[in-house]
């Protein structure tokens, strides 16, 4: 089959694009490639990047244990509590609920975004 397009970037919306980036940047190591006061990109492997952009009247995304929010971030790790501990300290959140089991942790961002940390068995 051939291909319409590539996925090239992903964007995500935020009041505070610095400090969202600066979250995702010391989590996966990617180098930030643009910033300014409105956008901040971070560059990934295979030419992938991520977009933090300055949204005025941002809402964090709502979800709840009963349905898959709209969009997350899955992040694979090596060691899911060492994980959890070290992004709480980079401000992420529990979102209020368990969904939690021996595979997956489920966290928000700094912002709200559900973030799920998961191992590869």
């Amino acid at each position: 089959m051939t291909s319409i397009a590539e996925i090239t970037s992903v964007t995500m919306a935020c009041p505070d694009p610095k400090r969202l980036a600066e979250f995702y940047q010391a989590v996966t190591g990617w180098q930030v490639i643009y910033s300014g006061d409105d956008a901040v990109y971070l560059a990934g492997p295979h030419s992938v990047r991520l977009g933090c952009e300055r949204a005025v009247s941002f809402t964090a995304p709502a979800w709840d244990p009963h349905s898959q929010p709209p969009v997350r971030v899955d992040l694979v790790v090596a060691d899911l509590a060492e994980a959890e501990r070290r992004l709480v300290e980079l401000g992420a959140t529990r979102p209020g609920h368990d969904l939690d089991n021996e595979s997956w942790i489920y966290l928000a961002d700094p912002v709200g975004h559900p973030v799920c940390l998961t191992v590869v068995a």
